[in-house]
């Protein structure tokens, strides 16, 4: 099988913010991708990722990532309020798209997102995956391992 070019939408504002780990478990994955490009409409951010990450193309504009980086994937981390346009660029793009969670903001957009992939042949998953980043890896370890004790409950906060 060939590496897929794969490309993230959205930087973060800082580097270790949310998307730092989809950048690091990508990196990790380089016998089925390469991370050809990062996309963010503040091209500080989307700079300081690609330094930091080893990125090699830096997009400030989705047109320009489509038309220029040809990827064959695209990572949606952009907020939420962008989850519409981001993913149906992506699809007529005939880009395939992980979108991070939520699909959209609402049932009509979904809806449309899902018509537009399957009429331009794009798989679209929605997932969340911070239970892959090597920090939450490490604390499902120490629970798993006993480190802590029998945990009764536990809750999550996002610094977000």
């Amino acid at each position: 099988m060939s590496k897929l070019r794969i490309a993230c939408i959205g930087a973060g504002s800082t580097i270790g913010a949310r998307s730092s780990g989809f950048f690091e478990v990508i990196n990790q994955l380089h016998d089925m991708y390469d991370q050809c490009a990062i996309m963010d409409i503040n091209e500080d951010h989307a700079r300081a990722a690609a330094v930091e990450y080893n990125i090699p193309e830096v997009y400030t504009n989705l047109d320009d990532l489509f038309e220029k980086g040809k990827p064959d994937v695209v990572v949606r981390l952009t907020p939420t309020d962008s989850t519409y346009a981001v993913c149906m660029r992506a699809a007529e793009a005939g880009c395939h798209i992980l979108n991070e969670i939520p699909i959209a903001t609402t049932l009509p957009q979904a809806d449309a997102m899902v018509a537009k992939c399957r009429e331009n042949g794009v798989l679209m998953e929605v997932a969340e995956n911070t239970w892959t980043w090597p920090r939450e890896r490490l604390k499902q370890r120490l629970v798993a391992d006993g480190w802590i004790g029998e945990p009764t409950h536990m809750r999550l906060k996002y610094p977000c």
